[in-house]
């Protein structure tokens, strides 16, 4: 499987569960996961802002996920998709040269575009 592309959309309770184990064994290094972040808020000692502004929200995830030993996992996958409902996510590269980009809409907060009018 060196050569297959893995993607898995992960749901809570987070990095646990038979095929969490075969997909980060079988495809370490060409791992795509997709998470919700309300899975990760719910995460014990995950403290994540919500509706505040994209980029401290942002800051917050890279922040917890570079903070806990029990998501260092995550962390360590080449590509992590952290989804903020239909409003915006975050593309995390891991690795030696980690790095995240913000991915949002300008003209509104977390939970805006669902929102009644």
């Amino acid at each position: 499987m060196e050569d297959s592309i893995a993607v898995y959309k992960m749901s809570g309770p987070l990095i646990t569960g038979a095929l969490w184990d075969e997909v980060s064994k079988n495809c370490p290094d060409n791992r795509i996961m997709v998470i919700n972040a309300s899975d990760l808020r719910q995460t014990s000692g995950v403290h994540i802002s919500k509706s505040l502004s994209w980029e401290r929200t942002a800051r917050d995830s890279v922040f917890q996920l570079h903070r806990l030993d029990e998501l260092k996992e995550l962390q360590q996958c080449p590509y992590l998709i952290v989804l903020f409902g239909t409003d915006g996510d975050i593309l995390h590269r891991g690795g030696e040269n980690a790095n995240a980009t913000l991915i949002f809409d300008p003209s509104s907060l977390e939970g805006g575009f669902a929102a009644p009018d």
